[in-house]
């Protein structure tokens, strides 16, 4: 996580927009997209030619001044990323284990 102020807010946003278009473009997986009250998560995944997961990538913006981008790269339980998402209070990714 790292701070974000209102003078970089819209840098941030616009970096988040552009780094979708370039995801979805190299045909991941958007699985969340949620927008509430100023807070933005991202959710992808990208499969391998086993249909196994190979890839997550996840972008928050909250409306507290805080980021995140995870990249993790390498064979992934979704199960356990979403219990991860629960354990460190992170919106929208504690509810993939329900999907």
């Amino acid at each position: 996580m790292f701070q974000v102020d209102q003078a970089n807010e819209k840098n941030v946003q616009s970096k988040i927009t552009e780094m979708d278009k370039q995801l979805v473009a190299k045909n991941w997986d958007r699985i969340v997209k949620s927008r509430q009250k100023g807070e933005f998560v991202n959710v992808y995944i990208k499969q391998d030619s086993n249909k196994k997961i190979a890839g997550l990538v996840v972008m928050v913006l909250e409306n507290r001044g805080e980021a995140a981008f995870i990249n993790i790269v390498g064979n992934i339980d979704l199960e356990q990323i979403g219990q991860l998402g629960h354990k460190f209070n992170i919106p929208s990714l504690g509810d993939i284990d329900k999907k």
